[in-house]
């Protein structure tokens, strides 16, 4: 997808990157608008609207956990390294409201150092976590109002369900240890 297209979810507003684009730091988490203090309000429209085909794609990972299909994210804040805005060090690293298309999945991958929290908003997402990688992960399939916390030192991979699925991705610096 070029930048201008239409979004590909039918949401409002937003020029949408391709991934390589936005975290090749061609692109800002979010664009402010003269005379409004970008410190207190972010029109979602002047955020980073990113597409990945798919997120984190491992073709090592077994089956779905490979990564497939599309998944498109509003970026609403970050301090994630070559995304950071630089409003502070305390806060989360990113949150990101996601949606993927019906059967999409985000591939397997590991937070070595970050803790991750998914808060799913609508569909169903089945998620699988582990220390060991995927052959030893757990499963779980999340509803509307479900959350998944994975801690620092796991790995994940998500899929959606026969509608899709929107959830918000918050992110943050965690030492090790039990989810």
């Amino acid at each position: 997808m070029s930048a201008g297209e239409g979004p590909p979810d039918g949401r409002p507003g937003g020029m949408w990157l391709a991934a390589e684009t936005f975290h090749g730091g061609a692109a800002a988490v979010h664009t402010p608008r003269p005379g409004e203090p970008a410190e207190l309000v972010q029109r979602r429209e002047d955020l980073a609207h990113v597409v990945y085909h798919p997120a984190h794609p491992n073709p090592d990972a077994p089956g779905w956990m490979a990564g497939a299909g599309r998944a498109s994210s509003v970026w609403i804040a970050s301090e994630q390294p070559g995304t950071a805005q630089g409003r502070g060090q305390a806060g989360p690293l990113a949150v990101i409201d996601t949606r993927l298309e019906p059967g999409a999945s985000i591939g397997w991958h590991e937070h070595p150092d970050t803790a991750e929290l998914y808060v799913l908003l609508s569909g169903t997402l089945q998620v699988s976590a582990g220390m060991h990688g995927p052959s030893g992960a757990q499963g779980w399939t999340l509803r509307e109002g479900d959350c998944h916390r994975l801690a620092a030192g796991w790995g994940h991979a998500a899929r959606a369900g026969d509608s899709g699925a929107r959830f918000l991705v918050v992110e943050w610096r965690a030492p090790q240890g039990p989810a």
